[in-house]
């Protein structure tokens, strides 16, 4: 008896009408400019005589070079990394080096050279406004510590430059 009735409510509750509801909702969709990050210039230190250990600086902002110790610079090669972003007229970037060093290696040997103290142009890592256009350009410098017997040869090496648009 007990089995009847539920075959039987079962069957009611498969027979119920079903009933139908009907909702609408607006789409919104707003395409912005994508955002981007390039390298225009790389951190260039110039050419460098070395007698003695020392330091060769190049600023964000200015690129001057500024030589100490047993160091002498020749020419003009030098100067910071400039990066350009690009993205949404005004929008709100934060730009952030990954490390504060890098290490160069020395183009066919291991030599290694250390630049510390990778800083950008801007102000602080506080959040930068791009321009009218959706731009803004930056510079990142360095110091470079050379040791006495350093090899002479050519010396290249990476470092990384984060953007969070926002």
């Amino acid at each position: 008896m007990a089995h009847l009735l539920a075959c039987i409510a079962a069957v009611f509750l498969i027979a119920a009408p079903l009933r139908a509801a009907d909702a609408t909702d607006e789409l919104r969709l707003t395409v912005i400019e994508p955002f981007t990050i390039a390298k225009t210039e790389d951190l260039r230190f110039g050419l460098l005589t070395v007698e003695g250990a020392g330091t060769v600086s190049i600023d964000a902002a200015s690129g001057e070079r500024t030589i100490t110790g047993g160091v002498t610079g020749l020419g003009s090669g030098f100067g910071p990394a400039i990066f350009t972003t690009r993205g949404e007229s005004n929008g709100r970037v934060r730009i952030r080096i990954a490390e504060r060093k890098a290490v160069l290696t020395h183009a066919g040997g291991t030599a290694q050279l250390t630049v510390r103290r990778l800083r950008h142009s801007l102000r602080g890592n506080r959040r930068q406004r791009l321009d009218e256009a959706g731009y803004l350009t930056f510079g990142v410098g360095g110091r470079l510590n050379i040791r006495a017997n350093q090899p002479l040869g050519t010396y290249e090496g990476t470092f990384t430059v984060e953007a969070q648009y926002e």
